[in-house]
């Protein structure tokens, strides 16, 4: 596994301390590397596939399963609103 530090998995670009994009981003790996994702990569991600519980809010990428919070099966597609 190639660890690629600082530097954002998605867009590439550095996520240390004064780039900008140190506050918020999230620790993150694939099956080959390890490093961060930022904050506006993930926003991307949450839009394109998440879901949120029209009961509780719960998040979950896992299409029209069962809330893991409140056990409902109702969802809708996250906004941008909801970031």
């Amino acid at each position: 596994m190639i660890n690629r530090g600082e530097i954002c998995l998605s867009c590439r670009q550095d996520t240390s301390f004064g780039s900008g994009k140190f506050v918020n981003r999230i620790p993150a790996y694939t099956d080959e590397e390890v490093g961060y994702t930022c904050v506006s990569c993930e926003n991307e991600t949450r839009l394109e596939c998440y879901k949120i519980c029209t009961n509780c809010g719960g998040e979950t990428c896992e299409g029209d399963s069962t809330c893991v919070f409140c056990g409902e099966t109702n969802f809708r597609p996250i906004t941008k609103e909801d970031l």
